[in-house]
């Protein structure tokens, strides 16, 4: 919410509307100018001037009221245009908004834009199975708790201390789709576990668009992954506070960001910049080609 500090508006005196009789007596009728004060126009109705002041502030109270007018018109025209670009709560997210949690477990997982084989990229895949470890206890639905519990072997509410194996973490990825009721099927170019290591599947995958129109926040973004995103993030980061698991779950999420988990290379560079403070010398120097 925004604030407006309003100063305090000094309003200059305006002179009163006046007819004036010269002090030196004549009969040269006077009309006020816009001043307040006399002035000569020569012989004629000294009503006249009285009557082009009244004309010029119907005019432009009409003008005024013509412009107000246009305003409602515009209004009106454009309320569902304002309904659909407005800015919805957290509170309005749906499970279908939660999608892209699989995404980042798997693209993190890749780390697109990171050196094959290297450090940075190790790292990188370290940090997402660390997510996959925290999902039974922070994702936002209960459903999906258990399930990952149930895959990595922990308990449902807590996060998973033992080792988080490749296939397992493939598994929690796919699970992020299932319990929310979702399949490869229902999208566009999705990302899937054979794209890992293959730098042209990565490209193929870059716009990943649900099929049919999902409930939720971002059911009519034109960036549905990257809302996906962000909606997920803000919901796990919410859970992790409560759990006192914020800690883990940044240490988790930065090295996925920063290995191009948002398949756009120029946010993924100021992304880098923004928290280069908190990445390795790994990450820093394993960076590569983006897209």
């Amino acid at each position: 919410m925004r604030f407006l500090s309003l100063g305090m508006i000094e309003l200059a005196e305006i002179a009163p509307f006046s007819v004036e009789t010269p002090g030196g007596g004549g009969d040269e009728p006077l009309t006020p100018n816009f001043a307040g004060t006399a002035g000569t126009v020569g012989r004629g109705n000294p009503m006249k001037g009285q009557a082009l002041w009244m004309m010029m502030c119907v005019l432009g109270l009409g003008l005024i009221a013509v412009g107000i007018l246009k305003l409602l018109v515009k209004s009106a025209s454009s309320k569902s245009h304002w309904r659909r670009t407005e800015a919805p709560g957290l509170d309005l997210a749906k499970s279908d908004d939660l999608w892209a949690i699989h995404d980042l477990l798997l693209v993190g997982y890749a780390g697109i834009f990171m050196k094959s084989d290297s450090a940075g990229l190790l790292e990188v895949q370290i940090a997402s199975k660390k997510l996959a470890a925290l999902l039974p206890a922070i994702h936002p639905l209960e459903r999906c708790r258990e399930r990952f519990a149930q895959i990595l072997g922990g308990t449902a509410g807590s996060p998973v201390l033992t080792e988080v194996t490749n296939d397992m973490h493939i598994n929690v990825a796919g699970e992020a789709w299932h319990c929310l009721a979702l399949v490869e099927e229902d999208f566009k170019n999705p990302f899937l576990p054979n794209a890992i290591g293959n730098f042209e599947a990565y490209k193929a995958a870059k716009m990943t668009v649900p099929k049919r129109t999902l409930n939720g926040l971002c059911g009519q973004s034109a960036w549905p992954r990257t809302c996906s995103y962000w909606v997920s993030m803000h919901l796990l980061a919410a859970r992790a506070d409560l759990l006192l698991l914020g800690h883990q779950l940044l240490d988790a999420l930065i090295p996925i960001l920063a290995g191009g988990a948002t398949f756009c290379g120029g946010c993924t560079k100021h992304f880098r910049a923004l928290t280069k403070p908190m990445l390795s010398p790994a990450l820093v120097q394993d960076f590569s080609r983006v897209f």
